[in-house]
């Protein structure tokens, strides 16, 4: 006795026959002792065979796995240069050269309110030969350097408004003690005291957290494993119904919103790169970009942060 079993491939159906046939005086073809007492051919219907089981003739779809293989948009338009945007801002600060001319202040280059942000007491230094991670390279943009005591903050008399956005790119190095300020809300004194003060703050671990009377939120960030000079966007929305959104895009976008309990924290002064509460806050961080709303609803933070994503590559690299 002798099965052949062939898979026949004709107009792309695979089917499948099964045959005995053998003389009744022959010896089987591998061993000539066994002789067979009967022979007989079958004929089958074509079937397909899935999972080891037959199925009856019927066609069957292809599946086509696709992969997209890493590709380096840097060089071929995709990324649009930062002040070719219009972002529809308040105020926006880039680290440009001729904004910080007089290393006191750094002027706002775009916006329906401009104002400029104050770094008096410290040294951030305006670097216009920095590079930056975007999409699979390295490319050519300027920061705003901030190390040790470095910081900005804002006049309250043109800050303090209805409802308050704020997003920020930046490259954050390593504290070097356990944390440091990226965005913090604070009286119009620059102090503590009284009101609660709503803040954004970069860890050792890698971690953002978000706090106000004590700790919201806690993001996990991927910069710590990524190469150097990989930046960020984050920033928060704070607003009159005491709503707190805050967002954080390196490798995947990543949003949250609360409803703060008691008082509205204060809203008077915003400090970048310094948090009046910590004693050993000492940033490390070169910022890109810079952007700020008044009154812009709550539910356009998103789409704001992801504009400057598209900008900035920052989720594709």
């Amino acid at each position: 006795m002798s099965t052949a079993i062939y898979l026949d491939f004709s107009e792309s159906v695979i089917t499948s026959s099964a045959t005995l046939s053998l003389d009744a005086t022959a010896g089987h073809p591998f061993e000539q002792s066994l002789i067979p007492l009967n022979s007989a051919t079958y004929d089958v219907e074509p079937y397909y065979v899935v999972d080891g089981l037959p199925r009856a003739d019927e066609p069957l779809g292809v599946l086509v796995g696709v992969e997209a293989a890493a590709a380096d948009l840097s060089a071929s338009g995709a990324f649009p240069d930062p002040w070719d945007v219009d972002l529809k801002v308040s105020a926006r600060w880039l680290p440009l050269a001729g904004t910080f001319d007089d290393q006191t202040t750094w002027g706002a280059v775009d916006g329906d309110e401009p104002f400029d942000l104050i770094c008096d007491g410290s040294t951030p230094v305006l670097d216009t030969d920095f590079s930056y991670v975007r999409g699979q390279d390295f490319v050519p943009g300027g920061a705003m350097r901030l190390d040790g005591t470095d910081h900005f903050f804002t006049d309250g008399a043109r800050w303090s408004a209805q409802s308050v956005t704020v997003l920020m790119v930046v490259v954050l190095r390593p504290p070097q003690f356990e944390v440091y300020g990226l965005l913090e809300t604070a009286s119009p004194d620059g102090s503590t005291d009284g009101a609660p003060y709503l803040s954004m703050r970069y860890t050792a671990a890698g971690e953002i957290q978000t706090a106000c009377q004590g700790l919201l939120d806690t993001r996990q960030t991927s910069v710590g494993l990524a190469r150097a000079g990989q930046p960020i966007v984050v920033g928060f929305g704070l607003y009159p119904d005491r709503t707190l959104r805050t967002v954080v895009i390196d490798r995947r976008f990543y949003g949250i919103e609360r409803r703060l309990a008691g008082e509205r924290p204060y809203d008077a002064r915003l400090f970048i790169g310094r948090s009046p509460g910590l004693q050993l806050g000492v940033a490390d961080m070169d910022i890109l970009d810079i952007c700020y709303w008044t009154d812009e609803p709550k539910e356009h933070i998103g789409a704001r942060a992801q504009q400057l994503d598209s900008i900035y590559g920052v989720s594709a690299s």
